[in-house]
């Protein structure tokens, strides 16, 4: 089907939906999949062809229709990801899904009623969601997106890979984006959405962390070198990293239960990997808690891991100490007090480093001839192998504050948080026009 056809198409069927006056059964798949079968939409054509005041008419006249629509988008995405997208009319399907459920979520999310569909028991229709074996059984740490972090190897470069997990990305931050249409003034509560992607429930969560946070970290952004690059050609990895990035900082901002356990340790290779994920969902091997954010528990985890690395053996230990001795050697001096007249005085002071000013220059000084006094190469001489450590004051102690987490502070992130990530996907306008409370967006 042709891109003006298929927009003729799935056109027809959102006037369809938004004219019906009766329901419309989740078992009429014919009806149904006029949405999302045999299409090739862009994000930005869906987004044209579903009017905002549409999907509010149908939010308020017929609810039931607009439920089972995202049932359905959601069914769709479970059966081709159970299936495998074996073919590229599946592949786009899911994307057809994936932009249809990004355009409608901000307009369910903007009515309270609505908050807690997507968690409420929906019974089973049509086909079953129980997907292949196989599938279910795949350890998907070996598709990490990057090398970094749990994952040695370096996955061949691929744009359509990329491009569709933006899309996905996009929907993520969709999912994630309830909590923008709740005033600051509303008792915040977990998120549900973060809360469900960051735990156990969620069995991709470490590859998942690790992916995101190996796209960000491995991404160049001067890329060949060329100012204004983004002028002239797409920089698709780009977009991927930037998405990534908003991702993984909603996941990390969500509030937590309980921050005081350990989970599994972050690997390198991908065997390693499979063993942490098969012991962090059993039970016994789990140490965090139910209601921890483990993409914070893994974060946390890094920086230990480094650790793990140093010398622990007796001689190992001796030649780092002789090594960073060795390096060190030529910050060092010693220096030795003479009698001064003003060693007494000057001891009673602030700076006990006084004396040994006077003491050193003076030792310093009688040790040199005469003549060195208006020898300027002597005094140059003194000067570059002499030191100032001791010559200065004493700095004051350094004071380490530990930031306390307090709800001021947690709500003015959250707030700057949101309005970047509201300004930043504006392609196609993922939350514009829509009833923001969370800040206020002033048009101009």
């Amino acid at each position: 089907m042709g891109n003006s056809d298929s927009k003729l198409h799935f056109r027809k069927a959102v006037i369809q939906l938004t004219t019906k006056t009766q329901p419309v059964e989740a078992s009429e798949d014919v009806f149904w999949d006029q949405f999302w079968t045999d299409i090739n939409l862009t994000a930005q054509d869906i987004f044209a062809l579903v009017p905002a005041a549409e999907i509010r008419a149908v939010r308020e006249e017929s609810p039931s229709n607009l439920a089972t629509l995202c049932y359905k988008a959601v069914e769709r995405l479970v059966l081709n990801a159970d299936s495998g997208c074996v073919c590229e009319r599946e592949r786009q399907a899911v994307l057809s899904c994936v932009r249809l459920l990004t355009r409608i979520l901000p307009y369910i999310f903007e009515d309270p009623d609505w908050r807690g569909f997507f968690w409420s028991t929906v019974p089973k229709v049509g086909k079953s969601l129980d997907g292949p074996s196989g599938i279910q059984s795949i350890d998907s740490c070996e598709f990490i997106w990057e090398a970094g972090v749990g994952f040695a190897q370096t996955p061949p470069l691929n744009h359509t890979h990329d491009f569709n997990r933006t899309e996905l990305l996009k929907l993520l931050l969709t999912c994630f984006s309830e909590e923008m249409y709740q005033s600051p003034s509303d008792t915040h509560t977990l998120n549900p959405w973060v809360s469900f992607f960051c735990s156990r429930e969620n069995r991709h969560a470490l590859p998942l962390f690790t992916s995101l946070l190996n796209v960000v970290c491995a991404y160049d952004p001067v890329g060949y070198g060329i100012p204004y690059n983004h002028l002239m050609f797409s920089d698709q990895r780009g977009v991927l990293a930037e998405l990534a990035l908003q991702t993984l900082i909603v996941s990390l901002e969500q509030e937590l239960v309980d921050n005081s356990n350990t989970s599994t340790n972050l690997s390198t290779n991908t065997d390693t990997c499979s063993a942490d994920y098969k012991k962090n969902t059993t039970a016994e091997g789990c140490q965090a808690t139910r209601g921890e954010n483990l993409f914070v528990n893994y974060l946390s985890r890094i920086h230990r891991e480094e650790l793990a690395n140093l010398p622990t053996d007796v001689i190992s230990i001796q030649k780092a100490l002789q090594k960073k001795s060795r390096s060190n050697s030529t910050h060092n001096a010693v220096f030795t007090e003479t009698s001064n007249p003003y060693n007494t005085a000057c001891s009673e002071g602030p700076y006990k480093t006084t004396p040994v000013q006077t003491g050193t220059l003076n030792a310093s000084l009688k040790d040199m001839p005469r003549t060195g006094l208006t020898d300027e190469s002597e005094i140059l001489k003194f000067l570059q192998h002499g030191t100032l450590v001791g010559l200065l004051p004493v700095p004051h102690p350094i004071l380490i504050r530990k930031y306390q987490a307090n709800e001021g502070t947690a709500l003015w992130f959250r707030t700057y948080m949101w309005g970047i990530i509201y300004l930043r996907n504006v392609d196609p306008p993922v939350w514009y026009d829509t009833d923001v409370k969370l800040f206020e967006i002033q048009r101009i």
